[in-house]
């Protein structure tokens, strides 16, 4: 600043004149404008303000009166009125101007009258500051961003948006700062007082999440910037899928649950369970921060779902088409199945005496009732020339770890062998006549003692073989009713039987 110090005499008295002070005061606060008095009081006359080339004061002390030895101040209404007071009190002494107007601004000149010796002035040139309006923020369309936060945006996204400062003497500077840290303080005027400031912030990552986008403005450092601050939110992918700690094996028909873990999404993911193409509803999650969350499956495994992929997805439905998954192939453990069959050359029903039978299982053991020649081979059991005793019920077992399992039974029917038509005797009991002729047996002219039971037997070189046994009923035969007269011509029956 420069000092311009006036020293007036009488008409007669030469003056010094030195250089002014420059000052700066904000529209609306307060300023002091200093007028040293560097000698005790009752040398001092009067203290004059006046503004730029006006011969009339526009404030004044008057310290003429030595009786009262009060000062009289006295302030121009069209000018400070009660704005303004000289504070002669004060080291050094100041006039005070509360809220500055801007047609406050000019050069003022404060004169020391003395009683004895030369007269002091004191020149300033004040510049009164007349702050920008707030900043504004608008998008990259134009339009005006409300509240304080900035996005959503996604990874590859980029910032567009511009600040706009209207008004302000002198022109203010207008800059963006990510972070507290000026990225861009490059900006133009748009018409009349507005002054704009785009900022492009191209590709922003996830670690650009929550950050401090901020527009200020400033023609002054006697007060602090105007600021307009938003917080940059961001919708984020998930980064990393896990199933936690899942079991080595599971047991058929059992319940368990299964947890899978996810961070790195925002919001937090949505975590769904998948058997093949089937999706798993029976799921409790829980978020653990604001980024992790864990999904728990609760299910049973089937016999059939061994083999089998579990996948756990983790998604945000915000980012389209992201995603992460990842595959758990279950290992189920359960106890043996096993089933028994016939050879499949085999008729179930056609099985003779002397034919050779064999039975198929998977890895098991076979169970068997029957005295014919037995041969074990691996997953086959073979009866050899089967007989009547070989008949019966079969069955497989097979034991693992889980426990033993036994398949259902198998019934083995055997049927005789019978010799050829020619060697079959036929039994018989009775007196009738008997014709027999191959395999039948004739009875001519049966009587009651033509009843009885009747069977067939048949033999070779093995032995005989004799039928169940058939009964043969005989019915007897009645004559027709014959009647005789008596003398009380009463009609009598007759029966004969034979």
């Amino acid at each position: 600043m420069r000092v311009c110090l006036l020293f007036e005499r009488s008409s007669n008295i030469s003056s010094e004149v030195y250089d002014v002070f420059s000052v700066e005061g904000v529209e609306g606060r307060s300023i002091e404008l200093q007028c040293p008095i560097t000698v005790p009081l009752s040398q001092v006359y009067m203290v004059l303000w006046f503004k730029d080339n006006a011969g009339i004061p526009l404030y004044s002390v008057d310290i003429r009166d030595k009786i009262s030895r009060q000062p009289a101040h006295w302030s121009a209404p069209e000018v400070f009125g009660s704005r303004a007071r000289f504070n002669i009190d004060k080291s050094p002494a100041s006039l005070l101007i509360k809220n500055l107007k801007r047609h406050d601004q000019g050069i003022y000149r404060c004169r020391i009258d003395f009683r004895t010796i030369q007269t002091q002035t004191y020149r300033y040139n004040l510049s009164v500051v007349v702050l920008p309006e707030q900043p504004v923020v608008l998008d990259r369309w134009g339009r005006h961003l409300n509240g304080t936060k900035l996005g959503p945006k996604e990874e590859g996204d980029d910032v567009v948006i511009t600040c706009r400062v209207s008004g302000g003497r002198p022109q203010p500077e207008v800059r963006w700062l990510i972070n507290g840290v000026i990225v861009d303080d490059q900006y133009e005027q748009n018409s009349g007082d507005v002054i704009e400031n785009r900022l492009l912030w191209p590709t922003i990552q996830r670690s650009d999440l929550n950050s401090i986008f901020t527009c200020q403005t400033m023609n002054t450092k006697l007060v602090e910037p105007k600021e307009t601050s938003y917080v940059l939110d961001m919708h984020l992918k998930p980064l990393t899928i896990k199933v936690v700690n899942p079991p080595n094996t599971l047991v058929a028909d059992k319940r368990y649950e299964i947890a899978c873990q996810s961070t790195g999404s925002r919001p937090n993911a949505i975590i769904t369970w998948y058997k093949g193409k089937r999706q798993m509803r029976r799921t409790r999650d829980e978020i653990l921060d604001h980024n992790t969350t864990t999904s728990t499956l609760s299910f049973v495994p089937t016999t059939e779902d061994d083999g089998k992929t579990l996948t756990c997805r983790a998604e945000n439905p915000n980012v389209n088409g992201l995603f992460l998954e990842t595959d758990w192939k279950m290992s189920v453990v359960y106890p043996p199945i096993v089933t028994i069959q016939l050879g499949p050359t085999l008729v179930v029903d056609d099985i003779k005496e002397g034919d050779d039978v064999y039975f198929e299982c998977h890895d098991i053991l076979l169970q068997y009732n029957g005295s014919s020649r037995v041969i074990q081979s691996g997953q086959s059991l073979v009866l050899q020339k089967v007989t009547k005793q070989s008949a019966g019920y079969y069955a497989c077992s097979a034991i693992n770890a889980e426990g033993e399992t036994v398949s259902d039974q198998q019934y083995l029917r055997v049927k005789r062998k019978y010799l050829q038509q020619t060697d079959i005797l036929l039994q018989y009991n009775g007196s009738s006549r008997v014709i027999q002729s191959g395999q039948s047996l004739v009875l001519q002219k049966v009587t009651k003692q033509s009843a009885g039971y009747y069977a067939c037997s048949a033999i070779n070189a093995e032995g005989e073989t004799v039928s169940d046994q058939q009964y043969l009923r005989v019915k007897r035969k009645y004559l027709q009713q014959c009647f005789s007269s008596t003398p009380s011509s009463r009609k009598i029956p007759w029966k004969y039987f034979l």
